[in-house]
């Protein structure tokens, strides 16, 4: 999910300072890259951990917490985006990338590690309809200002 394998260095370094200034971004990050651990090892090992579930919990409370005051002009409806995002696309299933069926994808590189995520991890449908219906609320991916984050999400 890290938009320098597809986009500039503004790109990174926004994303980079949006986890080093935003707490919300922060713990989504966490959870996040111990789903796509798990995944590339075929188990789980990270993303079941106490410490792993307390940033799950904390992106939701503080996600909670945005959403209830969204109305408020105090509110970066990215940053909450930003948060859904990472809390839709990471969820490991309980059958392990080996058993997931073949992607279409045939890559170039079939070890190059991020590459064998394809399969294992799916969207949460509650966040994928919240992420929906936060994009229309922004305006759609094409109000987004946020670098990278349109893509991504488009993705």
């Amino acid at each position: 999910m890290w938009p320098e394998l597809l986009y500039s260095q503004q790109s990174s370094s926004a994303w980079f300072a949006a986890f080093c200034e935003s707490p919300i971004v922060f713990h989504g990050f966490h959870y996040a890259i111990a789903v796509h651990a798990d995944a590339l090892r075929g188990q789980t090992l990270w993303s079941n951990r106490n410490e792993m579930i307390a940033h799950k919990n904390m992106t939701i409370h503080l996600l909670n917490n945005m959403l209830s005051h969204l109305d408020d002009h105090n509110v970066d409806i990215e940053i909450v985006i930003h948060a859904v995002l990472l809390l839709t696309h990471n969820d490991l299933r309980d059958n392990k990338v080996e058993n997931s069926p073949q992607s279409a994808l045939s890559p170039h590189f079939p070890y190059a590690g991020w590459l064998n995520v394809f399969g294992g991890i799916g969207a949460v449908q509650p966040h994928a309809q919240a992420l929906q219906h936060l994009l229309e609320r922004a305006g759609g991916l094409k109000a987004l200002k946020f670098p990278g984050l349109a893509s991504i999400i488009a993705l």
